[in-house]
């Protein structure tokens, strides 16, 4: 993607109120095989940053849980997984 806060921002968007929006992704790396062998285009994102965007998108009760890889015998960086839910019509106080 050209701008992950951009695509963030878009499912927020479309998603329904009280919808959450979820986002998996590796954590921020050097593995420069990555992006020579699979062609990544981000060396993953600070788990502080994912945050930042789905609260910039609007997304309230935002949590982000970093998995440490657990491949054997791979290089793969950790995982996180973020999550943010969109705020009801009758919870307006979902978003702090």
């Amino acid at each position: 993607l050209p701008s992950p806060a951009d695509a963030l921002a878009e499912m927020a968007r479309v998603t329904k109120p009280g919808g959450s929006v979820v986002a998996i992704d590796f954590v921020s790396h050097e593995r420069e095989w990555m992006r020579q062998e699979l062609g990544v285009v981000w060396m993953g994102f600070a788990p502080d940053e994912i945050a930042r965007q789905l609260r910039a998108a609007g997304l309230g009760d935002v949590r982000v849980e970093v998995q440490p890889s657990t491949a054997r015998g791979a290089d793969l960086p950790a995982t996180f997984i973020a999550s943010g839910v969109k705020a009801s019509d009758r919870n307006p106080q979902e978003r702090e």
